[in-house]
């Protein structure tokens, strides 16, 4: 992110599950459009389960 490799702010790990998180809204759920919400995604320390989480489009992933 912003050119650097993402480390844990917990416990500075930087080994990382990854997983697409749905942003529901109230209006959206309300009306039955929650499929229709923007996604983030969430990244989960391998080492103490610390979540963090990006807008999509706004960190560039790849494999080590």
């Amino acid at each position: 992110m912003a050119g650097r490799a993402l480390t844990c702010r917990h416990c500075d790990g930087t080994r990382f599950g990854v997983r697409r998180i749905k942003l529901n809204t109230s209006g959206a759920e309300f009306f039955g459009f929650a499929w229709a919400n923007r996604e983030s995604l969430g990244f989960i320390c391998d080492g103490c389960g610390c979540i963090e989480e990006f807008l999509e489009g706004v960190i560039e992933t790849f494999r080590a």
